[in-house]
């Protein structure tokens, strides 16, 4: 079972500091398994604003993180960047899942002047065995793994 979602869109003058879903995918699980999420954004410094820009991004599950804040993806970018000089960030992750209905975003914050965002791609694959930790997964794990091999 697989879910996907790609937005072309552009999003000019982003500068909200707050974690926002700027794409997501719904997906309907049969049991209990696992998410294999793989996302991307193309974004860069948005030059009509003073000072340069940083996007934190991170993927979420319904309400969830995929990872703890202190492992969010930070784009860095050159300020006064051409439009076109974009950036291509990936964000992978593999996450526990209950059966029923689920939302997997990407969610992005600018933690700077101010950027501009491009395309954002989504895919999500259930599998319905495997091991993975529970989220929201740390920098460095510690504790046990999520295992849903019935």
């Amino acid at each position: 079972m697989v879910s996907g979602n790609t937005n072309t869109a552009d999003i000019d003058d982003f500068t909200t500091p707050t974690y926002t879903s700027i794409l997501s995918t719904d997906i309907t699980v049969p049991k209990n398994g696992f998410l294999m999420i793989v996302g991307s954004s193309s974004s860069g410094d948005d030059a009509t604003l003073v000072g340069t820009g940083r996007l934190a991004l991170r993927l979420r599950l319904d309400d969830t993180p995929a990872w703890e804040e202190s492992a969010a993806n930070l784009f860095n970018f050159i300020s006064g960047q051409a439009a076109g000089d974009d950036e291509v960030e990936g964000l992978t992750a593999t996450v526990p899942v209950t059966k029923g209905a689920h939302t997997v975003h990407i969610d992005v914050r600018e933690e700077a002047a101010g950027s501009y965002i491009y395309a954002r791609s989504l895919s999500v694959l259930f599998v319905p065995k495997g091991t993975a930790p529970p989220i929201p997964v740390a920098k460095a794990l510690k504790g046990s793994q999520g295992d849903q091999n019935q």
